[in-house]
């Protein structure tokens, strides 16, 4: 029996709306607040913000919460071009190991990391399991260091019935095609940081929106 590398539940409405949304003009601000409304009930406290791809989101977090030789905190097995974007903008990486039982960050060798130079933790929900994330957060309270949430493997994942990304600082979902909720591409942000959703959304109308099907490859 053969194991297919990934399916594609799509009904064909939703194949119907991709396609018109390809080929034919849309409201962009119309399907954006569409968008946001379903998923406010998972986040409900947080603002909400659609992206061509979730890394696109990290590296908006990144540039906007953070300075150049900030340190930040990645689990040794974190998606590789987030580290790589981190870098690019001028932060220093420290990679903590990873727990035997899940292969999520080892909250408990965390603390011997942290440095005066320690600005923030980014966290990476793997395989669908949650990390330490309740033990995790009250680290980054004590310490003062922002707290970033990868959820790109994790939507639906919850925690004491809290679903991943309502945690950090910010969480980033991904949504692209072999992922859930998969939308053949794209991704969103959740930010409870006013400020970081304003910045967000004025780079995204600047340099993105007025060509989405070129600059979001």
């Amino acid at each position: 029996m053969s194991i297919p590398f990934f399916s594609l539940d799509l009904k064909a409405v939703d194949l119907i709306n991709v396609v018109k949304d390809i080929f034919f003009p849309f409201n962009f601000h119309d399907k954006k607040k569409e968008f946001e409304s379903l998923l406010k009930y998972r986040y409900p406290d947080r603002f909400i913000t659609p992206l061509p791809s979730g890394r696109i989101g990290f590296f908006l977090t990144l540039k906007f919460l953070f300075n150049k030789n900030d340190e930040i905190i990645f689990s040794s097995m974190s998606f590789p071009l987030y580290i790589k974007i981190a870098k690019q903008l001028g932060l220093k990486v420290r990679l903590v190991d990873v727990s035997i039982n899940d292969l999520n960050i080892d909250y408990t060798k965390i603390q011997n990391e942290i440095n005066e130079n320690t600005k923030g933790i980014v966290v990476t929900h793997l395989f669908g399991n949650p990390c330490e994330i309740i033990k995790i957060k009250e680290i980054c309270e004590k310490k003062k260091l922002i707290l970033i949430e990868d959820c790109a493997q994790s939507f639906n994942s919850k925690v004491n019935n809290v679903e991943t990304g309502n945690f950090g600082d910010v969480g980033i979902v991904s949504a692209s095609l072999l992922k859930i909720p998969t939308m053949l591409s794209g991704g969103f942000i959740v930010t409870k940081k006013k400020e970081l959703h304003i910045n967000i959304n004025d780079w995204l109308e600047k340099n993105l929106r007025k060509n989405l099907i070129i600059k979001t490859k």
